[in-house]
């Protein structure tokens, strides 16, 4: 350890480890950065030099302070090797082996990975006969201009070739006055497809959730795949909300024809859970919307008390009105058989979506190549076209790049994507495993640059039950807050967040775990909980610019969202 910097038995574990594939959870304030660099010195006082690890960052400013916190390591330890033993000299092998790392650290791979595609492009471009002269789009305007050059000319293209299946297209997500919307739909869309290791396949596979078969709509991939699990999670959340209310019923004593109408609810929802897997589309539809709740007394004469438990019975109802009103209008608003009718219009739609798509992305890659350009996309799908070529020198560029890195580190682990994680695969080994991952799944706020927190997860739960495939280890302790902020994070994020919402719960090893020790216990502390409540529970008016400008999480039900959402048909049902 450096200094008299006092690690937990968690962050001990995290420097010493080795020997197979890491993913380290560190909850805010568990002191991440500080264990990272304390675990590139041990591999560098073991004999690994600095340019025999690969490190990524997040930013540029991340990859720089890291950088001075290890240099800062280094001079550190030099000084304090030379007071404790006057005798050492620069010419002392261990001294000397620290010097050398000071001068490596303007090679080392402590870098972005757009950084370090950069580097790989310029070193290996020869293996995929790439054109060593071009110049990186670091100018976002200038992209912009090449894109909307490049839409345009492929947007007339396609209002000639393709006609009314274009124009039906352009109406589904534009208005009478421009197709901007369109416009900005195909450049996100080409955005996300961008993320992936595979842009086309990814894109192909938009049409297959409107893909049904013969045989009722409730027995579809669509239906059994993405719907149900959706429909399952709310009525058990109804369910929920139902047990509540009559807990308030019994333990207020509030009218027993509350409680009739409550048990009358818990009937309907029962059987209406038991059947979302069995019954029929129209069957489902008219219990759904004939959901009613019977009458029940919510004020008490003269009871202020019978009354507020009453009200807050109520709300608890209103909720479920709220969300069977919501099922109602979302997903049953047509019977079985116009809900088909729409699905196959829609998949049309898709497909020409997809159409169009693809061959903005193939013009635009032609006209990059044209200009000698290459934009942030270029570089990690170029990268992984090196890293995967099965021709002599690809092969060789791969194990070159493997035996160089003893460890492949990726901090903030929850904001990479599927092709980026691609990239680190192909640079890692796999006996033993040598990534190391460190991140906070509960922090991942980059979904908007299409950064996939599900990868985290993945490793998360796999490497907990098969050991082999990787350790997992949490950081907990938070040192950056003060015991009561810690509970009443804990408080309220128990009951807020769980996986349908957070993509994971905040159970027990999520918690925040107070970690200083050395706050006085005679301190004053204090938690205020700001709470902003909008004056109307209705939701704004979607806008042109809202509508359009939406973020795909999954690419299933993104393109549902996606579709449906606009499509003029459904809208004419509701």
């Amino acid at each position: 350890m450096s200094g008299a910097t006092q690690y937990t038995a968690s962050q001990q574990a995290v420097i010493k480890q080795q020997g197979n594939n890491l993913l380290v959870s560190a909850s805010a304030g568990s002191g991440k950065t500080t264990v990272l660099i304390e675990r590139i010195m041990r591999k560098i006082l073991a004999g690994t030099n600095i340019d025999q690890l690969l490190v990524v960052t997040f930013t540029n400013l991340a990859a720089k302070h890291m950088k001075q916190k290890l240099e800062s390591q280094i001079n550190k330890r030099i000084s304090t090797l030379m007071a404790e033993n006057p005798s050492e000299t620069t010419a002392s092998p261990v001294i000397r082996q620290l010097r050398q790392q000071l001068n490596l650290l303007g090679v080392a791979n402590i870098s972005t990975l757009d950084a370090f595609c950069l580097r790989i492009i310029q070193r290996y471009y020869y293996v995929i006969d790439l054109d060593p002269v071009f110049r990186l789009l670091t100018d976002n305007t200038e992209g912009l201009l090449i894109r909307d050059q490049v839409w345009d000319a492929v947007r007339e293209q396609l209002y000639k070739k393709d006609g009314a299946k274009f124009d039906l297209l352009t109406a589904n997500f534009s208005n009478d006055r421009s197709d901007d919307g369109l416009s900005r739909l195909i450049f996100r869309l080409f955005d996300f497809a961008q993320s992936t290791p595979a842009p086309q396949e990814w894109l192909d596979g938009l049409t297959k959730p409107y893909q049904i078969d013969d045989g009722p709509l409730t027995s579809s991939a669509f239906y059994q795949q993405q719907l149900l699990p959706l429909l399952e999670d709310n009525v058990d959340d109804m369910l929920q909300k139902l047990t509540q209310a009559q807990k308030i019923v019994t333990d207020f004593d509030l009218e027993p024809k509350s409680l009739d109408a409550l048990q009358s609810v818990a009937t309907t929802l029962t059987t209406l859970r038991d059947q979302l897997s069995t019954a029929s589309w129209n069957e489902l539809r008219a219990q759904i919307n004939q959901f009613k709740v019977g009458r029940l007394k919510k004020t008490y004469k003269d009871d202020p008390d019978k009354t507020a438990h009453a009200k807050a019975m109520g709300t608890l109802i209103d909720g479920i009105k709220k969300q069977m009103a919501t099922l109602s209008e979302r997903y049953f608003a047509a019977e079985e058989q116009q809900v088909l009718d729409i699905m196959v219009g829609t998949k049309a739609i898709v497909q020409e979506l997809v159409k169009a798509t693809s061959q903005f992305s193939t013009a635009f890659a032609a006209e990059k190549r044209r200009r000698h350009v290459l934009d942030f996309s270029d570089l990690e799908h170029l990268t992984l076209q090196i890293l995967t070529s099965d021709n002599e020198s690809g092969q060789a560029a791969l194990n070159q790049l493997r035996a160089q890195f003893d460890e492949v580190m990726v901090d903030e682990y929850q904001d990479i994507n599927s092709l980026q994680e691609s990239i680190l695969q192909l640079l890692s080994r796999d006996e033993p495993g040598n990534m190391f991952m460190v991140g906070d799944v509960k922090q991942s706020i980059y979904q908007f640059r299409l950064a996939d927190p599900l990868l985290f997860l993945h490793k998360y739960h796999d490497f907990a039950d098969n050991p082999a495939h990787g350790d997992r280890i949490v950081l907990a302790d938070n040192f950056r807050s003060v015991a009561n902020v810690d509970h009443l994070t804990n408080l309220i994020f128990s009951q807020l967040m769980d996986a349908p919402v957070g993509q994971i719960d905040y159970d027990e090893d999520a918690y925040l775990k107070y970690g200083p020790k050395d706050y006085p216990t005679d301190m004053p502390q204090t938690t205020n909980l700001l709470l902003y409540q909008t004056e109307t529970d209705a939701p704004a008016e979607l806008t042109q610019e809202d509508e359009t400008n939406f973020s795909i999480d999954d690419s299933s039900v993104g393109s549902i969202t996606m579709v449906c959402a606009k499509n003029s048909g459904i809208k004419g049902t509701r």
